[in-house]
C-alpha cells in the first residue's frame, strides 16, 4: 500500500508566558547578560536531572562496487585510468512500498530520538566541537515515554523489515531491470530481518569511578567536568540551531519573490534573475559574520540555471545586485510549516537539558507561539494545511508571521551567543560526579 503521512493535530499552548526579544535577524544579534552562577545551575542542571542514552543501529548494505569490466567501461567514455574512478552500484533503491515504509520506519526512530533528545559533546574548543555519536542527553522525567515510544517504534522497524524479506523477490526483480547486467544474485542477503538490529537504549549517569587511584581520580574528574561544559554549549547550540533552520526556511517561502538588477557590468547577465537562497552565518558556519553567499536563479535556452555569488559582504551584495521584491508571492508548502510546529514541539521536550537558558529561548518563542496560535483560530481548525492556506490568502498575515519569525531567530542567537560566552569562563561548580 502507498505511503501516506498521517494528519496531525498540533499543540499550540505556550508552556510559559513570557516577551520576546525584538532583535532585527539581519544584525548580529546582541548577547544577552546572564546573571552570576545561571551558567553553574545549567551545569547542575544537567549533572543531576539528565542522563545519557545511548542506541546504535545496524543496517544492510545498500552499495556494491561494479565489476572491473563495467568499470572500465564507464572509465573509457572520458577518455579516464580505472584508478583514478570508483564505480558502485545502489541495491534496494526501488520505490516497491514495502521499501519506502521500511525506510519510512528507520525516519521514525530518528524523530523519536530528536523529540526526547539533544545532542551530547566529547570535545570542546573555541573553534571546534566534536559530538560524540551515538550518545544524546535526555531529561530523567522524559526517559519512560521516550523509551515506550522507542520500543514501539523498533517493533515497526521490524514488521517492515518482515514485510521486504517477503516481497523481495519482487524488489530484486525491479533492481534487476535498473541494473542490467550488473545485477548479481549474491549481492543480497538471504534474509533481510538479520542485517537490521537496534541495540539498546542504554542508560547512564555523569561519574567518575571512585576506585581509580587520586592523582588519576581527580585527572578524569576535572576531564569530565570540561566535558560537561561543553555538551551544555552543544545542546544550547543544537536546539537553538534546529529551530532557526526551521524559521529561516519558512520565513524564506512568506517573503515576495526577488528579483536582481546588478549596477556593476560584470553581473549584467544576471539581471532579472531570483534571487532563491540568501544564506548568512547562522545557516553557514563556514560564512562570516556580515557576509552573506546567495543563489540567483535565471532562465537560459529555456533551461533554469542558478548562479552561485559570495560570499560577500551583505551591503555590498545589496549594492551591487538590488533585490528588489516583487507582487508575486512564493510557494508556500505545508511541510515547511509542519516542520516549524514539529521543532517548537520538541523544544517544549528538550528545554529541560539546558536549564535556565532553555526557560531564555522559550520567552523568545512566544510572539511565535501566539501568532501560531492566531492563525489556528483564523483556520477553524489547526490541521496544517488549513493553515497554510489562511497564510497564503492572508499578506497581512503573511508579513506579520515573517517578521515574527525574524524576531524569533534574534532571540535565540542572543541566548546562544550568551552561552557560548559564558562557557569560557573558569567555572567553579560543586556537584559530585561519582
Amino acid at each position: 500500500m502507498p505511503v501516506k503521512k498521517k494528519k496531525r493535530e498540533i499543540n499550540l499552548t505556550p508552556d510559559e508566558k513570557g516577551i520576546p526579544a525584538p532583535e532585527p535577524i539581519d544584525f548580529k544579534a546582541k548577547v544577552v547578560e546572564q546573571k552570576e552562577g545561571v551558567h553553574e545551575k545549567t551545569i547542575e542542571n544537567l549533572i543531576m536531572n539528565c542522563r545519557l542514552v545511548k542506541y546504535t543501529v545496524s543496517w544492510f548494505s545498500k552499495s556494491k562496487k561494479v565489476s572491473k569490466n563495467a568499470k572500465s567501461r564507464m572509465v573509457m567514455t572520458v577518455n579516464g585510468k580505472d584508478e583514478g574512478y570508483s564505480a558502485s552500484k545502489r541495491l534496494l533503491a526501488s520505490s516497491h512500498d514495502a521499501m519506502k515504509l521500511l525506510n519510512q520506519a528507520k525516519a521514525d526512530l530518528e524523530t523519536c530520538r530528536n523529540a526526547y533528545t539533544v545532542v551530547k559533546v566529547t570535545k570542546s574548543e573555541e573553534e571546534h566541537t566534536q559530538l560524540e555519536g551515538g550518545v544524546r542527553l535526555i531529561c530523567v522525567k522524559d526517559i519512560e515515554e521516550f523509551d515506550r515510544k522507542f520500543q514501539f517504534c523498533v517493533e515497526e522497524l521490524m514488521k517492515r523489515a518482515a514485510d521486504v524479506q517477503a516481497a523481495l523477490p519482487e524488489i530484486k526483480a525491479l533492481d534487476k531491470q535498473r541494473l542490467g547486467t550488473e545485477y548479481d544474485e549474491e549481492d543480497y542477503p538471504e534474509d533481510i530481518r538479520t542485517q537490521i538490529s537496534v541495540n539498546g537504549p542504554f542508560y547512564s549517569k555523569f561519574t567518575v569511578d571512585t576506585k581509580l587511584p587520586e592523582t588519576i581520580y581527580k585527572r578524569q574528574e576535572e576531564w569530565l567536568r570540561e566535558e560537561i561544559n561543553g555538551s551544555v554549549v552543544g545542546a544550547a547550540t543544537y536546539v537553538s540551531d534546529q529551530l532557526i533552520n526551521a524559521f529561516d526556511d519558512l520565513a524564506r517561502q512568506l517573503i515576495s519573490r526577488q528579483v536582481v538588477f546588478p549596477t556593476d557590468p560584470v553581473y549584467e547577465h544576471l539581471r532579472g534573475g531570483e534571487l532563491l537562497v540568501t544564506l548568512r552565518n547562522r545557516n553557514d558556519p563556514s560564512i562570516q559574520e556580515g557576509y552573506v553567499k546567495c543563489e540567483i536563479r535565471m532562465e537560459e535556452e529555456n533551461k533554469k540555471i542558478i548562479h552561485t555569488i559570495g560570499p560577500m559582504l551583505e551591503s555590498k551584495f545589496n549594492d551591487i545586485f538590488v533585490p528588489t521584491p516583487t507582487s508575486s508571492n512564493r510557494k508556500l508548502y505545508d511541510s515547511t510549516f509542519d516542520k516549524v510546529l514539529d521543532w517548537l514541539e520538541n523544544f517544549n521536550r528538550v528545554k529541560g537539558t539546558i536549564g535556565e537558558y532553555g526557560e531564555q529561548m522559550d520567552k523568545g518563542l512566544t510572539e511565535l507561539r501566539t501568532k501560531i496560535s492566531e492563525i489556528s483560530r483564523y483556520a477553524h481548525g489547526k490541521s496544517t494545511s488549513a493553515m497554510t492556506e489562511t497564510i497564503k490568502e492572508n499578506s497581512v498575515t503573511r508579513q506579520q508571521l515573517a517578521e515574527t519569525l525574524n524576531e524569533a531567530v534574534a532571540s535565540l542567537q542572543a541566548t546562544t551567543a550568551s552561552v557560548q560566552q559564558t562557557a569560557k569562563r573558569k567555572l567553579n561548580f560543586n556537584v559530585k560526579l561519582d
